[in-house]
């Protein structure tokens, strides 16, 4: 599909730190148009920096975790883990009090 559309993919992998300061460096060089940077704990541990480099090489970013642009990137597309922890929590405390876990839905559509 992005060669359908003239786009061209190049995917960087880095698994500390410093290979995170690299993928950037290779981004400037390639004159990349966008990032998206996928789920991962190194990621999301590295949140501050990850967002400051997007800001420093002006590359628009899309993150999976809404915290990524709460910390002042451009977007997230992924779920509010807050919201998803409260809402197991509530499920758990009433699975605890005897609902049937089967009886149980979200008020959320």
């Amino acid at each position: 599909m992005p060669r359908a559309l003239g786009l061209q993919l190049h995917i960087l992998r880095a698994s500390t730190p410093s290979e995170i300061d690299a993928a950037f460096g290779t981004l400037a060089e390639l004159r990349a148009d966008g990032l998206i940077v996928s789920a991962d704990p190194l990621f999301t541990n590295r949140r501050d920096q990850i967002v400051a480099l997007a800001g420093r090489y002006v590359v628009p970013t899309i993150y999976i975790w809404k915290g990524f642009a709460a910390a002042g990137g451009l977007m997230s597309y992924g779920p509010d883990l807050i919201d998803s922890n409260r809402l197991m929590g509530t499920y758990v405390g009433k699975i605890l009090k005897g609902a049937k876990p089967s009886d149980l839905r979200s008020n959320k559509r």
